[in-house]
């Protein structure tokens, strides 16, 4: 009976709060089933069979007039594109007196974006022709880059302070007092001091950073001791050192020729600190935002050679520098742009690297005092900062492949986003410590692996089959070699024979030019001596006549005696000459 008076109670009184509670709990649990990530299946949807059909040209008869036209699905660019490169190249154009140029077209060229199809006009066949000819060459698959950019940058600080406050009362016995010059005349120091708001006398970074005041561990001596013999001395130590590193690590991917930016902005808040000076000096801190900006902009360019140019503009920003005594955070950054240059294909490139160092000190103190060795730090301060920083910035570009199926870029989003812990009730209960999540993850991963491994395995095989094949083509190409080179031996033998058996002849011809150029002086002198004699002779005959004809009493046995004694000379000189010929014309015929 109790059970069922508590259960009325709790239906009278509080139930509809329990069942909005779980009304609304089911209503969320709902939600956010519903807007988990979706693994649904690729739909493979084909392109329609229309896209794919070839260029295709029609005649058509408009106005009595024939006129052709050409219907072209582009491929790789869009039509608008297309449609310039058609324009440019096969616009007449005509200059004016001024200069000025105009267009006269022969052909129209429409673009239709919504099916990236191209429609061309032409007064002829092979207008049409020329055209479908442009874009066959034009229209081919452009490369995608991909460009991995690495971002490294370091920086350090480290600063040392030191400040000292020395008062002393009655100095060498006298009425000479040395107290800080800014503590009010007549005030003690001491109390000062106790207060904490005393001014040191020999400052050293709190004049540059108004915090540095309230930082730091005072070491010293405080002497009361008699009124008008007080003795005071502080000095303040304070080092920091601080470090920061950043290594950022964009990625890109960007068509041949174009231009892709990621940018990330960050308003982060700055802390300003300022002492106010009243009454009672206090320090007041105001919250102000800057804007903190990373950026990468690149534009690739692949060369035929194999070598991609990038343009790049590259934006760092940070705000976690530390700097100074009190480390406070500074906003920097740091931009590098580079118009041209040129690297071959998975080669890393560092465009840009900065690197800076700085140092400072300031020594402030009594002259000649703080120069006593170790005495002098009592009449001295000291503020030193030593400060560096690097930055590089290493750029990789490599061409990029077609991109990734859905189910493997939604399964690591999926890895990314989902809790290890589990995220009902009832998992919490039956898996209070995410068991199953990490055991699920784990064969997961091993399936991966598993999964991973098969697939080098295809590729090991399908690699030990292209080797097999291109050991095939080397034999055979190898092969193909030794024939050539077989043939090329015995040409070369053939070639070297016939040059001797050319060089041979040639040295005959050189001799027999020789023997006939012999010869032929032989001949001519033998000519000479033939035409001598036979002028002797004939000299000889005229004076025989004459002799005749002087004594006619003589006998002409005589007479014909002496000339046939003169004629024989004569005569063998002939034959010889003749002779001479002879072997003279055997030499040319050889030659």
């Amino acid at each position: 009976m109790v059970v069922v008076a508590v259960l009325i109670i709790h239906w009278i009184g509080g139930w509809g709060n329990i069942s909005a509670q779980t009304d609304t709990e089911n209503e969320a649990e709902r939600t956010l089933r519903d807007l988990k990530i979706n693994m649904a299946p690729e739909p493979n949807v084909p392109i329609p069979e229309v896209y794919r059909t070839p260029p295709k040209i029609f005649e058509q008869i408009v106005g009595g007039t024939s006129e052709w036209k050409l219907f072209y699905f582009c491929k790789y660019h869009t039509s608008d594109e297309l449609k310039t490169i058609i324009h440019e190249q096969f616009a007449t154009k005509l200059f004016d007196e001024k200069g000025k140029s105009t267009s006269v077209e022969d052909y129209t060229v429409s673009s239709n974006p919504a099916t990236n199809q191209l429609i061309v006009r032409c007064p002829a066949r092979d207008d049409i022709d020329a055209v479908l000819e442009t874009l066959n060459q034009v229209d081919v698959k452009p490369i995608q880059v991909k460009i991995d950019c690495l971002i490294s940058e370091v920086y350090a600080d480290m600063t040392f302070d030191r400040e000292t406050t020395i008062a002393i009362d009655n100095l060498f016995g006298e009425k000479v007092v040395m107290n800080p010059a800014g503590t009010a005349f007549g005030a003690d120091v001491r109390q000062l001091v106790q207060d904490d708001k005393y001014l040191p006398a020999f400052p050293g970074a709190s004049l540059r950073e108004v915090a540095r005041s309230r930082m730091g561990l005072n070491i010293g001596y405080i002497n009361s001791g008699l009124p008008g013999h007080g003795f005071t001395l502080l000095i303040d130590l304070l080092e920091s050192r601080g470090y920061l590193k950043i290594l950022m690590n964009p990625t890109l991917e960007v068509v041949n020729g174009g231009t892709a930016k990621v940018s990330s902005m960050q308003k982060v808040p700055i802390d300003r600190t300022t002492m106010r000076s009243t009454i009672s000096d206090y320090l007041e801190t105001s919250t102000t935002y800057e804007d903190v900006v990373d950026s990468l902009e690149i534009t690739a360019h692949v060369f035929g050679d194999g070598f991609i140019g990038l343009e790049t503009s590259i934006t760092l920003g940070s705000k976690n520098t530390p700097e100074g005594v009190k480390q406070v955070p500074i906003i920097t950054k740091k931009q590098i742009d580079n118009k041209e240059n040129r690297i071959r294909q998975g080669e890393s490139l560092i465009i840009g690297g900065i690197r800076k160092n700085e140092e400072f000190a300031v020594v402030r103190g009594i002259p000649i005092l703080k120069d006593i060795p170790i005495l002098g730090f009592l009449f001295s301060s000291e503020d030193t900062e030593s400060r560096a920083v690097e930055t590089i910035f290493i750029l990789t570009p490599t061409i990029s492949t077609d991109g990734k199926s859905k189910k493997e870029v939604m399964k690591e989003v999926q890895r990314k986003h989902e809790p290890d812990t589990p995220s009902g009730l009832g998992e919490m209960i039956t898996d209070p410590f995410g068991l199953k999540a990490r055991e699920e993850e784990r064969e997961q991963t091993v399936k991966d692996a598993e999964q991973s491994r098969l697939e080098a395995e295809v590729e090991k095989a399908q690699a030990r089959i292209d080797i097999r094949e291109a050991e095939k083509r080397a034999q055979k190409a190898e092969t193909e070699l030794s024939r050539i080179e077989t043939e090329s031996e015995k040409i070369k033998t053939d070639a070297e024979k016939a040059n001797t058996e050319a060089q041979a002849k040639a040295k005959a011809a050189e001799e027999a030019k020789v023997v006939a150029d012999k010869a032929i002086a032989e001949a001519k002198k033998a000519q000479e001596e033939a035409n001598k004699a036979k002028a002797e002779a004939e000299a000889k005959i005229k004076a025989a006549e004459d002799a005749k004809k002087e004594d006619p009493n003589k006998p002409e046995a005589e007479a014909e005696k002496s000339a046939s004694q003169t004629e024989q000379p004569t005569a063998q000189k002939a034959e010889k000459a003749d002779n001479v010929k002879a072997e003279e014309d055997k030499a040319e015929s050889k030659a």
